[in-house]
C-alpha cells in the first residue's frame, strides 16, 4: 500500500494493485508528479507504482477542479496535461493506460459525479430557501423578459413528467446532469403549455426536495420503458 517517505513524497510497495490505488483519498491540491523513470528492455518505459498512483490522483484532482466538464469529452486535454507532467510516457501511452484501467476509471468518475450532484442538490436547497420568502409571497418567478409564470409549486404534474422523460432519455440521471447547461434543458416536451427555454432551469432551481425526489422516481419509472 502507499506509504510516505521521510522526504514527504508518496512511495509504494509491491502489494499495490488497481483496487487499492483507486481507493486512495482524493488529493487536496494538484499532486506532485513522480520523477523516477524505469526503462523497458524492449524499448520505452515501464509504469512505476508511483506513476500509477499519480494517474489516479491527478484524475481525482482534475474532476474536483473541473466538476462541470465532461471528462470523456475532455479526455484528450486531460491526457495532454498528464503527459506534460509525466513526459516519460506519451499521450498515446497514457491513453492505453486509461483503457487498461477503464473499470477503475469509470468508478472514480461516477463517484466524483455523484459527489458533484450531491453538492448541486445542497446548493439548490440553499438557493430555494433564500428565495422562498420573496418568491412564494408573490407566487411568481421571472422566467423571461417581462414574463412571469405563476405556480403553486415548482413544476406542475405535466412538467414533472416531461422533465423526467427528458432525463431518462439520456439513460442515466448522471448522464443528463453531466450535459452542458444549454443541452440539459433542450427537448423537454409538455402536453399543455409550451415553456420558454430559461423557464426550466429557473424552476428547477426553485424546486423543493419533495419535487426533486418525485422527479427522480419518475426517471426510474421511465428508464424501464422504451421511448
Amino acid at each position: 500500500m502507499p506509504m510516505a517517505s521521510e522526504d514527504g513524497k508518496l512511495r509504494t510497495t509491491v502489494f499495490l494493485n488497481e483496487d487499492s490505488i483507486a481507493a486512495l483519498p482524493s488529493p487536496s491540491c494538484s499532486p506532485t508528479p513522480p520523477t523516477e523513470v524505469v526503462c523497458s528492455q524492449g524499448g520505452g518505459n515501464l509504469y512505476t507504482d508511483d506513476e500509477k498512483v499519480y494517474f489516479v490522483q491527478f484524475l481525482k484532482w482534475w474532476l474536483m477542479k473541473y466538476p462541470d466538464v465532461d471528462i470523456y469529452s475532455d479526455k484528450h486535454q486531460f491526457l495532454d496535461a498528464l503527459h506534460d507532467n509525466v513526459p516519460s510516457h506519451s499521450i498515446k501511452s497514457w491513453g492505453n493506460h486509461w483503457r487498461s484501467n477503464k473499470k477503475s476509471v469509470a468508478q472514480i468518475i461516477a463517484k466524483a459525479k455523484t459527489k458533484s450532484l450531491t453538492n448541486f442538490w445542497d446548493n439548490d436547497r440553499a438557493v430555494s430557501s433564500s428565495l422562498s420568502s420573496c418568491v412564494y409571497e408573490s407566487g411568481a418567478v421571472e422566467v423571461g423578459e417581462c414574463s412571469l409564470a405563476y405556480f403553486d409549486r415548482a413544476f406542475n404534474r405535466d412538467e414533472r413528467h416531461a422533465l423526467a422523460k427528458r432525463i431518462a432519455s439520456e439513460g442515466l440521471f448522471l448522464a443528463w446532469f453531466g450535459l452542458p447547461e444549454e443541452q440539459r434543458w433542450k427537448n423537454i416536451h409538455t402536453t399543455v403549455n409550451l415553456r420558454q427555454p430559461n423557464y426550466w432551469p429557473a424552476m428547477f432551481q426553485l424546486a423543493d426536495r419533495a419535487t426533486l425526489t418525485e422527479i427522480e422516481q419518475l426517471v426510474k419509472k421511465y428508464l424501464t420503458k422504451k421511448f
